[in-house]
């Protein structure tokens, strides 16, 4: 971790001032619409969330490549159809590779829990918008100038990591209906008619 942070730390300031110039155009999206059709607060902070989670998520798949130029195209892989290629090896089960596999169903948590909160479109729909949005990345990734390498294995992680971000999501989202259409109780007795 502390390579990657001397490596690429150069990206965080960046990507947060990008985050905060998104939070700015967000809230003054929201301020030229008619106060009768302004989406509420909550809604927009959402919309500035997930777009600052979609930001970091380019940033972080696109950007830490090291680009291939090399002519050959054996010493340049772009693709990976093994499904947990590299989980083993010769010495046994390699963590590294687990953990990575792991680390990539988290960061599309987020975006599926995000997408469920401010989003009415079906649970499906929001997983299928989330897969394909992980298959793009993987195909810019398997770009030379890119120099990373499609991976079914990331493709799987980042749908189970939306299919898991998006059930929170919804799972929040019933539990705060039913406590909304919960009636209120109180110490008092119940009314009776008069």
């Amino acid at each position: 971790m502390s390579i990657m942070l001397s490596v690429f730390g150069w990206l965080i300031v960046p990507t947060l001032v990008l985050c905060a110039v998104l939070a700015v155009m967000v809230v003054l999206l929201r301020q030229r619409r008619p106060l009768g059709r302004r989406p509420s607060w909550p809604l927009t902070t959402g919309l500035w969330l997930l777009s600052s989670w979609a930001l970091c998520v380019l940033v972080l798949t696109l950007l830490s490549g090291t680009g291939c130029f090399d002519p050959e195209p054996l010493m340049c892989p772009g693709a990976s159809f093994t499904l947990f290629e590299g989980w083993r090896d010769h010495e046994g089960w390699n963590t590294v590779a687990i953990r990575e596999t792991g680390l990539n169903v988290l960061l599309f948590v987020p975006g599926g829990f995000l997408l469920r909160c401010v989003s009415k479109a079906a649970s499906w729909k929001l997983v299928l918008g989330l897969v394909l949005g992980g298959l793009g990345i993987e195909l810019l990734q398997a770009l030379p100038l890119v120099g990373r390498v499609f991976s079914l294995t990331d493709l799987v992680a980042y749908s189970l990591g939306a299919a898991v971000g998006v059930g929170l999501g919804a799972l929040l989202r019933g539990g705060i209906r039913a406590v909304a259409r919960r009636p209120a109780t109180g110490d008092r007795a119940p009314s009776q008619p008069v």
